[in-house]
């Protein structure tokens, strides 16, 4: 299981925790910036104790508190919030996204650092100058919690901002401030590079054959077991009462396994315990802001009634979320009605966690749009 507190950390829990709504793991990169000051005229770095105090004691820092405070001169870390809350460290429009619940997690970062501040002597033009101590350890705990070792909207290079709505919903990774809706924000400016070990490319994912649904029985023993505990509890589903023997097969994995089968929009006994594998169906709901993409193999797309309506097309392989999104898929017309991914794309979503959870491709639950004569 994911540690809700980052190990090696200071804990100083604030309260006010609250749930996220769900959706792609994100990561939120903040600088402190709270001196202004430049080349000719550099500043000495505000000291780490009185941010930790502001965040932690002060009603007006709680109020914006992140889930931490990193101190990258010294790998200090200190956490106000564990990482399945939300935090407030973002502005939050009524009406649009929920900037800080958009995900499973949306683990927000501050970073100890402004432009041109000075420690020990030496000045400091961006965060990517400094030692950066403590940020692969960071890093590993972020990356625990399933966000993707990646910049979606493009690493920070600069004070300047980039936002994209669509982006922020459906792609997984690390945002900078200046990158998020509804905020106005241009920080960090920079921000260091993953560890080599996490870049996309370094590594090949490698998926458990599904054993089938026999296997699944009460006091198996198995890693498959913790591995499937750890991602349920990563993209919101849990309903555990302890990490204790998570590699052993309890009434939590079923409560949990269960809970994400009706996130995915199953119902009845599809939604019950034992994992299987059911054919290829997909579920149609109406739904606003649809996107375009092309897939190639294709299923049988049904109506909740169970009546085929055509077919529906996927991708030859996953090769994760990135990949799939990249492809931009757009469905054809079926039966007089035109068929997009709505805007949220579940199908990348689902997809995505079924294929973490036992590396079975026969599963694919979709959410697509509907159009029929112009409505």
């Amino acid at each position: 299981m994911s540690d809700l507190w980052m190990p090696g950390a200071e804990r100083l829990d604030i309260g006010d925790h609250a749930p996220t709504d769900g959706g792609s793991a994100k990561a939120i990169a903040h600088i402190t910036w709270d001196r202004n000051a430049s080349k000719t005229e550099p500043a000495d770095l505000v000291p780490y104790g009185t941010l930790k105090t502001y965040f932690g004691s002060n009603a007006s820092g709680r109020a914006v508190a992140p889930h931490v405070l990193w101190d990258p001169f010294t790998g200090r870390v200190a956490q106000f919030i564990p990482a399945n809350s939300r935090s407030k460290s973002l502005a939050d429009k009524s009406g649009g996204t929920r900037t800080n619940r958009a995900g499973s997690v949306v683990i927000q970062v501050e970073a100890l650092f402004f432009p041109w501040c000075r420690v020990n002597g030496k000045t400091y033009e961006s965060l990517m100058d400094t030692p950066c101590k403590g940020w692969d350890e960071l890093h590993a705990w972020v990356a625990s919690w399933g966000v993707a070792s990646s910049w979606p909207m493009g690493k920070p290079n600069g004070f300047v901002g980039k936002r994209d709505e669509r982006i922020w919903r459906m792609r997984s990774g690390w945002y900078a401030h200046a990158q998020v809706p509804e905020n106005d924000h241009t920080d960090p400016g920079s921000w260091p590079d993953f560890p080599a070990s996490s870049k996309p490319g370094s590594q090949t994912k490698t998926y458990q054959p599904f054993p089938g649904a026999a296997w699944f029985s009460m006091g198996r023993k198995s890693p498959i077991v913790a591995r499937m505990h750890d991602r349920l509890v990563a993209v919101g589903c849990n309903r555990y009462q302890s990490s204790a023997d998570k590699d052993v097969i309890g009434s939590g994995d079923v409560a949990s396994y269960q809970a994400w089968q009706r996130r995915c929009g199953f119902t009845g006994k599809a939604a019950t315990w034992p994992p299987g594998r059911p054919p290829r169906t997909c579920f149609v709901s109406r739904r606003a802001d649809p996107h375009n993409a092309s897939l190639t193999k294709r299923c049988p797309l049904v109506w909740p009634s169970g009546r085929a309506r055509g077919l529906l097309s996927f991708p030859d392989s996953v090769q994760g979320l990135d990949g799939l999104q990249d492809q931009r898929p757009r469905l054809g017309p079926v039966h007089g009605m035109s068929v997009q991914l709505s805007e949220r794309l579940e199908v990348l979503h689902h997809l995505v966690r079924r294929c973490d959870l036992y590396g079975s491709r026969q599963r694919l639950v979709v959410h697509v749009f509907v159009v029929k004569n112009g409505e």
